[in-house]
């Protein structure tokens, strides 16, 4: 503050200082989002692990740090985005280092060899749409001999009644597939026939055993096959069902018709071609055909 005197009252003139980090910014404003309870709730982000991929490719070479848990590579909305790669993921792991395959397309490559599952080693190099991959990092413990489940960090939480509901579909599905524990199916067959049946129970123990790789990809093509069968139920039921089938039985009859037609007329060619032979030799069936019909 600068005092100022003289007559009568004193003044105070403010001095300002500003400094470089009290100069004024400029404020972000971001738009109001209204609270929907039935979003999905964002994954808090995940950590950097340690481990790291050198990519080349086509755009280039770059190295990209691979996240606590679960690294995703592969199309939109992986934390590893790669051109070419369509559908198909692959999933790097770091407890323990290891690189497995989802998809249905061409698998990687290692040492020219496909796989589906492989754990790394710092240096191991590997393939994968038209991409050329060196992981670094920590190495594989041999002792350790299952991978940690950690959730997607963009996978949304599903709670309350859709996860009843998502619970029991899986289960029924990898039952209906026959991915579940034979003794806990018997044991709740008898449970269903004692009258002590208990559906989220049920399902949740026959989902204790993880379904695998396999038998994750068994179970999303079951679910968009039966999904086909109740899009074209109304098809097969009631009057729609009953014309489709009508169609069908004449379509079916009017094959029939003309296949024994064909077969009649291929018979009577035939006996014409076999009779014009004989004529042509000079010999004549009237004897045989005397011989067989007397009188």
């Amino acid at each position: 503050m600068a005092w100022e005197g003289g007559r009568g009252a004193r003044r105070i003139h403010p001095i300002v200082i500003l400094s470089a980090e009290l100069q004024p910014r400029a404020l972000s404003l971001e738009p109001f989002v209204p609270f929907d309870p039935r979003a999905p709730r964002r994954a808090s982000p995940r950590r950097v692990s340690g481990g790291w991929l050198d990519i080349r490719g086509p755009a280039g070479s770059r190295r990209e740090a691979l996240l606590e848990g679960l690294t995703r590579i592969g199309g939109a909305g992986c934390e590893i985005v790669l051109v070419g790669a369509g559908d198909d993921q692959l999933h790097v792991w770091n407890r323990p280092p290891r690189a497995v395959f989802l998809g249905r397309g061409p698998r990687p490559l290692a040492g020219g060899q496909p796989f589906d599952e492989r754990a790394l080693r710092p240096g191991d190099a590997f393939e994968w749409a038209g991409h050329a991959f060196v992981y670094g990092g920590e190495a594989a413990h041999g002792d350790v001999a299952t991978l940690e489940e950690l959730p997607l960090a963009s996978a949304p939480s599903v709670d309350g009644p859709d996860a009843r509901l998502i619970l029991r579909l899986r289960a029924g599905l990898a039952c209906d597939l026959g991915l579940v524990d034979g003794a806990t199916a018997k044991r709740w067959r008898e449970a269903v026939q004692a009258g002590n049946y208990d559906a989220d129970a049920c399902a949740r123990e026959l989902l204790a055993r993880p379904l695998g790789t396999e038998g994750e990809q068994r179970l999303l093509e079951r679910s968009g096959s039966l999904l086909r069968d109740f899009l074209m139920a109304p098809l097969l039921s009631g009057a729609a069902a009953a014309r489709r089938k009508l169609r069908e039985s004449s379509r079916g009859l009017m094959a029939f018709l003309l296949t024994q037609g064909l077969a009649l007329v291929i018979f009577t060619l035939l006996i014409l071609a076999a009779l014009l032979v004989l004529r042509g030799q000079g010999k004549s069936i009237d004897a045989l055909l005397d011989r067989l019909l007397p009188g």
